[in-house]
């Protein structure tokens, strides 16, 4: 896989991106945060002949790599560790969702999770899943929705972000409104 983007005048960002699946290409290409058109490709020697061609495509017009990504965790409350069956069932569908919805509008992914202690003296087990996005406003909202859209205990999390560059995570919501710090 690999992924291009391009930043417009008016500050939108364009992506072309390539996967390789049961020796077909895949090529996506669209606007950050909308849904993108696709084509397939079964006629191609190699992923290497087609990589450098996706570069002759795209890398004329300004499409390059990104390096300032956003990361932005999903946590949920847990009441008990014990209760691991239900917190499996819900991190794979909490995952499943996100890494589905924010990937085929070309916003990101999801690049892990845990579950455990809070690191702070009020501990509690908590649920984190991180996802990398490329755009952190239209990330929230879109992740805000998709937790909405698809009954995912949005009355539970709490979300945070953090710009590539930063060391902590800003608390962006929470079910509790009286909180304003965040803990992984």
């Amino acid at each position: 896989m690999k992924k291009l983007y391009k930043k417009l005048e008016d500050g939108r960002l364009q992506y072309a991106e390539y996967w390789l699946n049961q020796n077909k290409i895949t090529l996506h290409t669209g606007e950050v945060g909308k849904k993108g058109h696709i084509e397939i490709f079964s006629d191609y020697k190699s992923e290497e002949e087609f990589e450098e061609q996706f570069n002759n495509m795209f890398s004329p017009f300004g499409y390059k790599p990104l390096n300032n990504i956003c990361w932005i965790v999903v946590q949920y409350s847990i009441k008990s560790i014990e209760i691991k069956e239900e917190i499996g069932k819900l991190k794979d569908r909490v995952i499943n969702c996100l890494n589905n919805e924010i990937g085929w509008l070309g916003l990101g992914y999801v690049d892990g999770y845990d579950i455990g202690k809070q690191m702070c003296m009020d501990a509690e087990f908590v649920l984190n899943i991180f996802c990398v996005v490329v755009d952190k406003n239209i990330g929230l909202k879109t992740i805000n929705d998709i937790l909405k859209k698809n009954k995912l205990n949005y009355e539970q999390v709490r979300i945070a972000s953090r710009e590539n560059h930063e060391d902590d995570y800003v608390l962006q919501y929470s079910f509790d409104k009286n909180e304003d710090t965040f803990f992984l």
